[in-house]
């Protein structure tokens, strides 16, 4: 069945006849933790909700504290292919996201949270476990006076974009394969938690979290979103308030309109697609009167979506149907808040299929404008360079220095590489030879160095996208590429050594740097070497030669 169009929604099964009384067809939102045992075959039958014309929407999780809202990456393969094997035996569902609450600590692989929260220490359920890291403070810890200093950030293995990239794709190319009709969304972001911080987003902004993973997925590698929206009292006149938060965070909001922060972060070009919120609450417990609240939330979302050009909201879902154990967010008992929703239900609030987002493509300012396959000219003078980054990379690294004006084809990217957002382009120097290189979207000022054109690149000669040209002799200040993926290491050798010595895997066909070398170690030869990866830090160590016989 298709898609409901009404905006109202349940976390958990259970509240359905409020739905039917009003005739409205509402959506219900489920969360399964599926771990990644390949031997696991079993699924859900939803089909009963879908039969009914509601929307069903599952949310994937690997695991319960702390086995991780998504595995460690290890395991990503292994869960993907579960995931895939849920979708294929579940029945009455197509919309499925992948992991929840991705930058909150609690929700990371191996950050066993009875080890930091003594009241967790003599808990034994999981699920009285999960209401309770749901509850702290810290979850929010960006609300606090002063912003206080974000804890966790040493708490198991944190779930940077790149990861979460990583572990979107697989899961999503193996559920599109099992399911030809899927919605893989990404997961929802914490709003004000600041505890996952990596280069470019020092402070843990949440939205730029949210962004950071959206444009690695780019448009046609993602198939829409899921958000959280929340207020922190039970005040409905909150709900439709700009409130503002201090310290290192003014520019976002603290209220439940910290939902339009996640919307404006959303790329120009990924604008069209779905957005789902799974979960809308208070921060304190539901109240067992009708206050208004949900009227208000529903309300907020409809204008939301009726503004022109905006990208149009599907569902939101309150947070929860189901009285669980540890959990104050029970619906089921509340029968004032119930009437809430009963009166809510009664405007027909509908997201409208037919708005489509308005185009923005001359925004230079504006990062996510550009993408892949479009053509931008130089809007001053800027150095071509063989791999993405500045900081620490030789002179040697600058193709081609383009004057301003020049034309370009958008061949790959975005990276983000020392704090700035890079894209690779081919294009002509001026002796008109084809070249290709790396330039940076902004500059650190944020005054653009690239402008979206129209038309066809205006090349002399017919352009063939090639790529880099990197040199066969290495040896420090040449550039290569990647032919397999290769374990990037704190020191050369592999012997005796235990697997913290290990950076990262680095996949094949990353562009990279010599640095220093050639070293000699256990009959292998070693390079000291800069990757061009998209993450600014841990890009620098030691990868092994390795020759293939003839």
């Amino acid at each position: 069945s298709s898609d409901p169009t009404f905006l109202y929604g349940l976390h958990d099964a259970g509240g359905e006849h409020l739905f039917q009384d009003s005739e409205v067809h509402g959506w219900v939102v489920f969360n399964e933790f599926i771990g990644h045992d390949p031997v696991d075959h079993t699924g859900v039958d939803y089909s009963s909700w879908a039969d009914r014309g509601f929307g069903v929407i599952v949310k994937l999780q690997h695991g319960f504290n702390p086995l991780g809202t998504i595995p460690e990456p290890t395991q990503y393969a292994r869960f993907a292919d579960r995931c895939a094997r849920f979708a294929s035996v579940s029945t009455g569902c197509h919309n499925w996201v992948i992991g929840n609450e991705m930058n909150y600590w609690g929700a990371r692989p191996k950050a066993l949270a009875r080890n930091y929260v003594p009241i967790l220490r003599n808990i034994e359920s999981p699920a009285e476990i999960h209401a309770i890291l749901r509850a702290l403070p810290e979850r929010f810890d960006a609300l606090y006076a002063g912003n206080q200093k974000a804890v966790g950030p040493t708490r198991g293995i944190p779930i940077t974009p790149d990861l979460y990239a990583t572990c979107y794709r697989q899961c999503r190319e193996a559920i599109l394969a099992a399911q030809s009709n899927a919605t893989v969304l990404a997961g929802a972001v914490t709003p004000w938690n600041t505890q996952t911080r990596y280069a470019g987003n020092e402070t843990g902004d949440w939205a730029t979290y949210l962004n950071d993973i959206l444009i690695r997925l780019g448009p046609h590698g993602c198939d829409g979103l899921a958000l959280q929206a929340h207020t922190v009292d039970a005040n409905p006149e909150s709900l439709q308030q700009d409130s503002w938060l201090a310290g290192d965070y003014q520019s976002r909001r603290g209220g439940f309109r910290a939902y339009q922060d996640f919307m404006q972060s959303v790329p120009l070009n990924m604008r069209h697609l779905p957005v789902f919120i799974v979960e809308a609450d208070q921060y304190q417990p539901w109240a067992d009167q009708n206050s208004g609240w949900v009227q208000r939330a529903y309300e907020e979302i409809d204008q939301w979506n009726q503004q022109q050009g905006a990208q149009q909201i599907r569902c939101l879902a309150l947070f929860r149907w189901a009285q669980s154990p540890g959990d104050r967010w029970g619906l089921s008992g509340g029968l004032g808040v119930q009437q809430d929703l009963r009166e809510a239900l009664s405007r027909k609030y509908q997201w409208d299929p037919n708005r489509v987002p308005l185009p923005n493509p001359e925004s230079p300012q504006d990062r996510t404008s550009l993408t892949a396959g479009v053509i931008v000219e130089t809007t001053s003078a800027i150095n071509l360079r063989a791999i993405p980054g500045f900081i620490g990379v030789a002179e040697e690294a600058i193709v081609a220095r383009l004057p301003t004006g020049q034309q370009c084809y958008i061949a790959d990217g975005p990276m983000r590489v020392d704090s700035l957002i890079w894209w690779q382009v081919h294009t002509t120097d001026q002796n008109q030879q084809q070249v290709s290189g790396w330039i940076p979207q902004a500059g650190v000022d944020g005054e653009p160095y690239l402008k979206r054109i129209t038309g066809a690149p205006d090349f002399t000669e017919p352009f063939d996208p090639a790529p880099i040209h990197f040199d066969e002799a290495l040896g420090p200040g040449t550039y290569f590429l990647l032919l397999r993926d290769s374990e990037l290491r704190h020191s050369p050798g592999t012997t005796g050594k235990d697997a913290t010595d290990v950076i990262r895997l680095i996949p094949d066909k990353t562009p990279g740097l010599i640095l220093e070398g050639p070293q000699y170690v256990g009959e292998s030869i070693w390079w000291r070497a800069r990757l061009a990866y998209p993450e600014g830090t841990n890009t620098e160590g030691w990868l092994q030669e390795i020759v293939d016989e003839a």
